[in-house]
């Protein structure tokens, strides 16, 4: 019951941020540089194909997206109890493509030293559809949670992969 009441929370309170997302370009030039990533996947001739935007989940960084300050906390509590109590990312992917991509959340790995834990089928979670997976049309943004594994240090950086693309991150308050 607590986890359909946090899906409930967090579905309603993220589509603010989801609808500001990529195109409000104003507000992710506020976030951290460290703690947000652009990834770009490529197709087997070098054209973009898929652009991938990720931050990590916090009250701060919440407040530098959206304009409801109520709204901040209660996303990145819902999804902590979403996820029992691991921290998350925010994730926005669209197709960049004149032709449908397929896209999936399970194609997310994390890489920390010689370490690495890739996103497995409850560390998701869709906000647009079809974040969980499938084929993007032309011109479509989905957005999602990813949990990041409990075990990957938060006080070290990281690397967030896609495929063949990573970008790094590093969730300490910036110039730590």
């Amino acid at each position: 019951m607590r986890r359909m009441l946090a899906v409930a929370v967090l579905t309603a309170l993220a589509l603010s941020v989801a609808c500001a997302g990529p195109m409000k370009d104003e507000a992710w030039e506020r976030l951290p540089g460290n703690q947000k990533v652009e990834l770009t996947v490529r197709d087997y001739r070098g054209s973009r194909v898929l652009g991938i935007q990720a931050f990590v989940l916090s009250c701060e960084n919440m407040m530098l997206m959206t304009d409801d300050p109520g709204a901040d906390c209660a996303i990145v509590d819902a999804a902590k109890q979403y996820f029992d109590d691991r921290a998350a990312l925010i994730v926005f992917a669209g197709n960049y493509s004149s032709s449908s991509q397929y896209f999936s959340p399970r194609r997310f790995s994390f890489t920390q030293g010689s370490l690495q834990w890739d996103v497995g089928f409850g560390d998701s979670l869709e906000i647009h559809s079809p974040f969980s997976g499938g084929q993007l049309r032309p011109a479509v943004i989905v957005t999602g949670m990813i949990a990041i594994p409990d075990r990957l240090d938060l006080t070290e950086p990281f690397r967030l992969w896609y495929n063949d693309d990573y970008g790094v991150l590093d969730p300490r308050p910036e110039g730590n």
